[in-house]
């Protein structure tokens, strides 16, 4: 096979997961901002939770005086990659990006996912509050000059380096991942290969940028975990249920 008709195979096999992916009729019916009110599409308005949780952050980000650092000796072992500021940038759209199109195409999987950031989300708020903590590894000054350093540059102005334990960057990329496994719509093997390794590079990213220690990390295995006895245990056991039970047939002496 030529290298073009590769590149022709690769770029059909790509048109056909986004015809399975994308519905226009979904769109079809949506005139109006409005037309999100529909009975059919209320569970849109769990989005409204983010009008909360991105305000609260950045106020405990700023009332914050006093905080406790967060650090291992695995830290120093990673060494600074300023190209890792694009998966770290991508982390974004990656978990908006996954509920706005389950909201749209597979609403059990958005009330689910919602839900989960909801209940985590509020957690890591609380624990900011009133146990807030940070991290001391950003290197000063920066090693180099290129257009990766410039965005570095920019998330460190932006954001402090406090607050990150655990890391909300982890914790988002893995409810992503967690929802991606839950919707039907988003079953594909190539889709969800390629969920898990934008959550792998996006993780990776919070290390290599120097934003995360690796503790920040680990502290977010039990609340995933939290998620998934909450709001995903459940939906697993009911599917075993409906599975038919294979009846042993008698056997003949």
């Amino acid at each position: 096979m030529t290298a073009k008709e590769e590149k022709g195979g690769a770029r059909k096999a790509g048109k056909d997961i986004l015809k399975k992916l994308i519905d226009e009729s979904v769109f079809n019916d949506l005139h109006s901002v409005r037309d999100i009110t529909k009975p059919k599409y209320r569970h849109a308005l769990l989005m409204l939770y983010w009008l909360v949780d991105f305000p609260s952050y950045f106020l405990i980000q700023k009332s914050v005086k006093k905080y406790s650092i967060i650090h291992c000796a695995l830290d120093d072992m990673i060494p600074f990659l300023e190209i890792f500021s694009v998966p770290y940038v991508l982390w974004f759209p990656f978990y908006i990006g996954t509920l706005l199109y389950t909201m749209l195409y597979d609403p059990p999987a958005f009330k689910r996912g919602m839900h989960s950031f909801m209940v985590t989300f509020t957690i890591t708020k609380l624990i900011f509050a009133f146990l807030p903590n940070g991290v001391d590894l950003r290197p000063d000054p920066l090693p180099r000059k290129n257009i990766f350093i410039r965005l570095v540059k920019f998330l460190y102005g932006s954001d402090r380096s406090m607050n990150c334990c655990p890391s909300e960057h982890v914790l988002g990329s893995v409810l992503a991942v967690m929802m991606a496994f839950d919707s039907k719509k988003l079953s594909d093997p190539k889709v969800r290969a390629g969920y898990v390794i934008m959550c792998t590079l996006i993780c990776l990213s919070t290390f290599h940028i120097k934003q995360h220690s690796v503790l920040d990390a680990i502290a977010c295995a039990p609340l995933a975990l939290l998620a998934w006895f909450l709001f995903y245990r459940k939906k697993k056991q009911e599917e075993e249920k409906k599975d038919p039970e294979t009846e042993e047939e008698p056997c003949l002496n």
